[in-house]
């Protein structure tokens, strides 16, 4: 589980299910970097904490990053 947002970020299409009921309920899906989940699936502990909060805090990130890293030029390096 400590690793299902990384999955998801890695992943070019991804579905999360809970089956922890009786029948297993979708609870999140993500295509390229948008992740969608049922809100009322936020009530489980495990989507908040280990997949919707983790994911979108590596998501901010590295769109921070990737907005002051300094891009390489295509010429010769010195």
């Amino acid at each position: 589980m400590d690793l299902l947002a990384c999955a998801f970020e890695n992943a070019d299409y991804a579905t999360a299910f809970d089956n922890s009921g009786r029948r297993p309920v979708q609870v999140a899906t993500k295509e390229g970097d948008e992740l969608e989940y049922v809100p009322e699936a936020l009530e489980t502990t495990w989507v908040s904490e280990k997949l919707v909060k983790p994911y979108m805090d590596r998501l901010s990130s590295r769109k921070l990053l990737t907005g002051v890293a300094p891009r390489r030029s295509r010429g010769k390096a010195r």
